[in-house]
């Protein structure tokens, strides 16, 4: 798999978690197992939803640009921000005594995944640039 591909799924994948936490906060809330009855709680879950569209504004950036810096930067971001949200949600379970909605699990696993893939890629794209940079010289 390129890492634009890799760019694409993970953009795709932002969208389909943006949109609902956008135009459908209700039934965003029902999925994490949250009575949506606090105006306070779907304003929470709208600026997630804009959150994750910005990420995949700069993700579309990464896909377009040229240089593999941007694309490193894009992918280190992403893999730190997803390897954080898994801890705080950890912590949250285990310190402060939230319970897990039903596919906490799977959902972390994709994100996990996501992180994993993230890291590998920027890796990849750090040996393809040391290879461009060995050839000019």
């Amino acid at each position: 798999m390129k890492t634009n591909t890799f760019i694409l799924i993970v953009m795709a994948y932002s969208i389909i978690l943006a949109l609902p936490a956008i135009f459908l906060p209700d039934y965003s809330l029902a999925y994490f197992g949250i009575s949506p009855s606090v105006p306070e709680e779907h304003s929470l879950v709208n600026f997630i939803g804009g959150y994750q569209l910005f990420g995949v504004y700069f993700g579309y950036v990464a896909y377009r640009s040229t240089d593999r810096e941007t694309r490193r930067g894009w992918l280190l971001a992403t893999a730190f921000i997803t390897l954080f949200a898994i801890c705080v949600q950890q912590v949250d379970l285990n310190f402060r005594g939230i319970k897990a909605y039903p596919t906490m699990y799977l959902d972390e696993a994709i994100w996990l995944a996501i992180a994993i893939g993230a890291l590998y890629f920027r890796g990849k794209e750090q040996i393809i640039r040391t290879r461009l940079q060995d050839s000019k010289d």
